[in-house]
């Protein structure tokens, strides 16, 4: 009798011992969701289409922290965040070993993280440390601005390694890959672009419940970006955004960015920004620190920017579409009397072309042309070649007969 009730008590408890010791378990995905461009021409997160010079390459160092990557929703209503802070360590590197094809590596660290228990939800909280996602990319260059394109346009296809750390949330579960095209244009001092891409990735569900914030899979991803160019201060802004292709939230992100030269060869950069939307991935806002060596700005000698036949090397006016006689300046006839100003001895006032662009004057008003009237401030007749009649001594008679 005792054993028998010992028995039935045993199978009472077991479910709940069972349950008690249960693991809560973290899905299998990579939350970065970061796109760095590796080469850092033109902006830091956005394809621009431009390749580095040939036999140029860039390694880049970053610091980066995000803040709520990675909220739990149930029945979309939030259940707690799982990552509240994260702070990963980033090592980029990019290489031309043809003018047209450049190779891209990325190695991700999670440095640091923390976020909320939610065991009870079934999810274990995640290892503070651990090697993020490797990348590697093939980059084509299709056409180039600086070779007499007009425009730049390239074709990349990335690929993640599944060898990150499941612990901090920094691993697919299998090879994800990253196909992207990117075009953009030099418009004097500025330069802007667009990229379309694709996230392609196994799917994986965060919650039980189905919920479509809940979710991850293959999605498409926009960018844009608008930045200046040149040797010294550099400024951009860009916007990100990511479109589903399976259930799941929705993200954008506005980041700016300042770069400043720190040497021949050497920039620092600071970037950051909010984000707006529930995927996964997508923070409250993050910042991005880091110093990038090698590199630069691609050679622009080649471009003409006005689209006049002269490269802005030579081009006295590269804004302003003109002739190669003229420097690439353009022909300009200030008063618009068919004289270009330079041949005309009255460029801002019209006049025929046999009095080489100076207008026909008439000071007095009396019909006779000041190089023909012998008065030209005093009205005449033309019998008098423009001088008035006098009478002086008021007798009558005028004075060339008094």
């Amino acid at each position: 009798m005792l054993i028998h009730r010992l028995v039935v008590l045993g199978a009472l408890l077991a479910p709940a011992v069972v349950l008690a010791q249960t693991p809560a378990i973290l899905p299998v995905f990579a939350l970065q969701r970061l796109g760095a461009d590796t080469s850092g021409l033109g902006s830091l997160v956005v394809g621009t289409g431009e390749l580095l010079p040939a036999g140029g390459f860039r390694l880049s160092l970053a610091g980066h922290y995000e803040k709520n990557p990675l909220v739990v929703y149930s029945d979309g209503a939030r259940v707690g965040t799982l990552v509240s802070d994260r702070a990963l360590a980033h090592l980029f590197l990019a290489w031309t070993p043809l003018r047209w094809l450049e190779l891209d590596a990325h190695l991700p660290l999670v440095a640091w993280q923390r976020g909320a228990d939610l065991s009870a939800q079934g999810f274990g909280a995640p290892a503070r440390t651990g090697l993020g996602t490797p990348s590697a990319a093939v980059r084509v260059g299709l056409f180039a601005q600086r070779r007499e394109a007009p425009l730049d346009l390239s074709l990349e296809l990335g690929v993640g390694l599944p060898v990150g750390s499941v612990e901090t949330l920094s691993r697919d579960a299998t090879f994800r890959f990253t196909p992207r095209v990117a075009l953009g244009r030099r418009f004097g001092s500025l330069r802007a672009a667009l990229e379309l891409g694709a996230l392609l990735r196994p799917a994986t569900v965060l919650y039980e419940d189905f919920n479509i914030e809940e979710q991850l899979g293959n999605e498409l991803r926009l960018g844009a970006v608008l930045a200046t160019t040149g040797q010294g201060l550099r400024a951009e802004l860009n916007v990100r955004g990511a479109l589903p292709l399976t259930p799941q939230g929705r993200s954008l992100e506005l980041l700016a960015g300042l770069r400043l030269p720190a040497g021949e060869s050497t920039e620092l950069y600071l970037l950051g920004g909010p984000g707006f939307g529930n995927a996964p991935g997508t923070p409250l806002f993050r910042v991005l620190l880091g110093v990038a060596f090698g590199g630069a700005e691609p050679d622009t000698s080649r471009l003409d920017d006005d689209g006049d036949g002269v490269i802005n090397r030579d081009d006295a006016c590269p804004r302003e579409p003109g002739s190669a006689e003229l420097k690439g300046c353009p022909v300009r006839d200030s008063d618009g009397d068919g004289l270009e100003d330079g041949k005309d001895k009255c460029p801002l006032e019209a006049g025929p072309a046999a009095r080489q662009g100076c207008p026909v004057k008439d000071t007095d008003g009396d019909g006779l042309e000041d190089d023909k009237d012998k008065c030209p401030r005093e009205a005449g007749p033309a019998a008098r070649q423009g001088c008035p009649v006098k009478d002086t001594d008021g007798d009558g008679v005028v004075d060339e007969r008094d």
